[in-house]
């Protein structure tokens, strides 16, 4: 493989690969950078890679490998498979039906990431879906609510005490340094299989790393899809367990307050018991989340309009290639 500044790394589980090629194609569509390909499978009755080859040698491009997970392992260490091929420098993660904004996607994640030092950071989604067979956007599904308070330079307690009390970042959102991404993804394979990505910044956190937001949308997020928003279903059950099981890794590692709230709040199944001792334990923290929760508005909006006009377009654009 040729060299990479951006290591794409590309999850897929039985994935439907008319998904999976709009995905593929808004990577190849990316510009002014050099990246590379991983598509790491964790362990599929029937694999894409025939077709993703094709696909790729249409389009002359060379620079990608297959990472062929025999068995399921989960998704995080099927991302870890991928991390620990990856050349570039930063590395970034996208699954079927998920797609790069715009072509100039991943070199503006690079730009910032570079000019501000940053090892973890993330970007706006614009959250689609179609229903019966048209686009529809949801704006009320954008998370965090308030990006702008992990801006940089503005206050990172307030940030940490969002994160860690749940108004927490859209996956496929993340760009981090590779390094970074294999050392907190290594500290979640002892505890859980599937919830890598916040729960990694959570540990992140801990201990200091500089995590910001990029003002950008970089991904159209298929919404209502993924394993970790299908409403009741079994993997969104296991996605909540797990997260109660790192927030009380986390309560008995650091001891920290806010730590110590967010274990309250996942664990006590009555919502009453759980405010009534969140508040009663530690009043400011829950207070002031309890404040920015039902006073402060999401400050993200998109025009759906125009999203949805932009996004037909897109589509019509890569399915022309």
């Amino acid at each position: 493989m040729d060299k990479a500044e951006v290591s794409v790394i590309v999850l897929t589980y039985n994935s439907d690969f008319e998904k999976l090629k709009k995905t593929l194609l808004s990577v190849l569509n990316q510009k002014g950078l050099d990246f590379e390909v991983i598509v790491c499978d964790d362990g599929s009755k029937e694999k894409c890679f025939d077709e993703i080859k094709k696909l790729f040698d249409e389009h002359g491009f060379k620079n990608y490998k297959f990472v062929d997970n025999k068995e399921n392992k989960g998704t995080i260490k099927n991302y870890l498979s991928g991390l620990y091929e990856a050349k570039g420098e930063y590395a970034f993660a996208i699954s079927a039906g998920d797609m790069l904004y715009d072509e100039e996607a991943l070199k503006s994640f690079l730009s910032f990431a570079k000019e501000n030092d940053v090892e973890i950071l993330f970007g706006d989604c614009i959250c689609y879906n179609f229903k019966e067979g048209k686009i529809k956007i949801y704006n009320e599904e954008h998370s965090p609510r308030r990006p702008e308070i992990y801006d940089i330079g503005a206050d990172i307690k307030k940030a940490k005490r969002e994160m860690f009390l749940g108004d927490q970042v859209i996956g496929v959102a993340y760009f981090r340094k590779t390094e970074i991404a294999i050392k907190y993804f290594e500290k979640l394979t002892s505890l859980i299989r599937y919830a890598e990505d916040n729960p990694s910044t959570l540990f992140a956190y801990e201990e200091g790393v500089k995590i910001n937001h990029f003002n950008r949308k970089v991904v159209w997020y298929e919404y209502a899809t993924g394993m970790s928003n299908a409403g009741s279903s079994p993997m969104a059950q296991k996605i909540i367990d797990e997260f109660k099981v790192i927030y009380a890794h986390l309560a008995k590692e650091y001891k920290g307050n806010v730590e110590d709230c967010a274990m309250l709040r996942t664990s006590i199944e009555s919502k009453k018991k759980m405010a009534l001792t969140c508040f009663l334990k530690h009043p400011f923290i829950y207070t002031s989340h309890l404040i920015y929760q039902k006073i402060k508005k999401p400050s993200f909006y998109a025009d759906e309009e125009a999203e949805k006009n932009k996004l037909y377009e897109y589509l019509k654009k890569l399915e022309a290639n």
